[in-house]
Order: C-alpha cells, then sequence, then structure tokens
C-alpha cells in the first residue's frame, strides 16, 4: 500500500515560493518543427521513436502552457504543500511490485499492468523528455521539478481516456 512513508521526498534547496522569482524563458511556437512533429505522429507506418517525437511536438507547440499549470499549482494549497515537499513521481511510478499488488481494478493496478505490458520506466520518460526540451536546463529547481511531474502524468491519462500508447492515441493525449 502506498503511503507517505513510502514517497520519497526531495530536501527543497530553495524556500517554496521562490519559484516566482526566476525569468521564465520564451517559448514560441516553432511551427515547422511542430508540423513535422504531427506529420510523423499521423504516419500509421510510423512506429519508430513515437515518444521523443510526441516530447517534441509538445516542446515545439511552446507557448506558457506549462507555466500556466505551474502558476494554477502553485496557488492553489495542495499545490503548493506538493511543491514543498517534492515527492518524487516518477520513482512512486517506477515502484511497478507495490502498484501491481493493489487491488484488480484499481487505478495503480491498471497503470502498472501498463507499465509492465508496455515496458514503461518513468525515469527514462523524464529523461526522454528532458533531452527533447529546448529550455529544460534553464528553468528553475521547482521549475524542473513540475516538468518532471507533468511528463509521467502523461501516461496516467492512458488509462484515464482510455486512448492506446500508439501514434494516434498519443496525439490524442497531447491535444487532450
Amino acid at each position: 500500500m502506498l503511503t507517505d512513508a513510502t514517497i520519497e521526498t526531495r530536501k527543497p534547496i530553495e524556500p517554496a515560493d521562490s519559484a516566482g522569482l526566476y525569468p521564465v524563458p520564451p517559448r514560441p511556437v516553432q511551427w515547422r518543427r511542430a508540423a513535422a512533429m504531427i506529420r510523423a505522429i499521423s504516419d500509421p507506418n510510423r512506429t519508430d521513436d513515437v515518444l521523443n517525437t510526441t516530447y517534441a511536438l509538445v516542446d515545439a507547440m511552446g507557448g506558457m502552457c506549462e507555466e500556466r499549470l505551474f502558476q494554477k499549482f502553485r496557488a492553489d494549497p495542495g499545490g503548493r504543500r506538493l511543491l514543498a515537499a517534492r515527492p518524487d513521481l516518477p520513482r512512486v511510478l517506477d515502484d511497478h511490485d507495490t502498484l501491481g499488488a493493489l487491488p484488480e481494478g484499481t487505478f495503480g493496478r491498471a497503470y502498472a499492468d501498463m507499465c509492465r505490458r508496455r515496458g514503461i520506466n518513468s525515469a527514462a520518460l523524464v529523461e526522454s523528455q528532458r533531452g527533447m526540451s529546448r529550455d529544460y536546463a534553464q528553468l528553475d529547481p521547482a521549475r524542473q521539478w513540475g516538468s518532471d511531474r507533468l511528463t509521467v502524468r502523461h501516461d496516467l491519462w492512458h488509462i484515464l481516456t482510455g486512448y492506446a500508447a500508439q501514434p494516434r492515441g498519443e496525439a490524442g493525449i497531447v491535444a487532450f
């Protein structure tokens, strides 16, 4: 059973609300890159590197979507508590044995089953996303944590929506 004790937390390296002190890099939309990624995802014959293609599409779309989500998260009392504690969600989601021991039909069990079937590793997803991001290294630690959290939540959406982890399902999750 997952409890607070099983969730490793990262020690904050800054005051919890100092995230507002860091400038956010501009994120203009990279239209040509986005179009190329959409064509790649839409090609039913192409099944190679769907993950990196999806991350590249999200990064190319730019904008301030992640920043808006981060600000809403930071404004919420529960979000502030999580931001202060910074639990290591990728590590929790990679504990397939604990999640797989949950009762049949639970969200955690369904997630663990999908990860085992598809060979999903949250730490590897985070590394892939970081590699596709044009500005991850420029983000402050709080926003990096938030970006990592958004990355691993992606596969949770597959369980909730029922969209397959195939090119069209990935496009549906990105659009969601």
